[in-house]
């Protein structure tokens, strides 16, 4: 409380709200799987998430190895309105007092991690293949030239894959639900880790 030439001021926390204003510009918000979030059978989940939204073409063109099931892109695009709805929501508790920066900026990334799961879950995308369903000792994947080192003679060498087992769904992205729990978002300052919320 100040006097001010005989009229006295209440400081009702207006100088903490704009601090916390403030301190919004310096906030990221970043949803995903970012690098860190763990692996399953020796392939990192990031990289295993990169492979489902962008999909994999067999070498050379040959067809679609894994097709694109864009589980990030779908979100952003399909739930665009209501991520700023959840934006707008949030800046307003700031506004009023009702949340710090950082609270606010981790209660929206974990409001767009939910929206991504959501949209995995609906699905929508190609199903799995036979062979992801049903499983196989082996795959042929291709045939490459090679050159006997006996001979010194030029051979075509069939390209296999092995499976271990089959995921008996045809729904993508949901067979053992480790991709779907690593979704989470980080929360950075002026490019440094603060935050990371599941």
């Amino acid at each position: 409380m100040a006097n001010n030439g005989g009229h006295t001021d209440k400081d009702m926390g207006a100088e903490k709200i704009f601090k916390e204003i403030d301190e919004l510009k310096h906030l990221k918000i970043k949803v995903g799987l970012p690098e860190g979030s763990g692996e399953n059978k020796g392939v990192s989940i990031a990289q295993y998430a990169a492979w489902n939204e962008l999909g994999v073409m067999r070498k050379h063109g040959g067809g679609w190895y894994i097709p694109p099931r864009p589980f990030m892109r779908n979100t952003v695009d399909g739930k665009r309105e209501k991520i700023k709805l959840v934006m707008g929501k949030f800046y307003a508790d700031v506004v009023d007092g009702k949340k710090t920066a950082k609270l606010a900026a981790e209660s929206v990334g974990h409001a767009v991690a939910d929206m991504v799961k959501m949209t995995i879950k609906e699905g929508g995308f190609e199903p799995n293949s036979e062979i992801t369903i049903n499983g196989s000792d082996t795959i042929i994947v291709g045939k490459e030239a090679k050159v006997s080192k006996k001979t010194g003679k030029t051979y075509m060498k069939t390209i296999k894959k092995q499976f271990i087992e089959g995921k008996k769904s045809s729904k993508p992205l949901i067979n053992t639900m480790t991709m779907l729990r690593a979704i989470c978002a980080v929360i950075l300052r002026d490019g440094h880790l603060i935050s990371k919320k599941k």
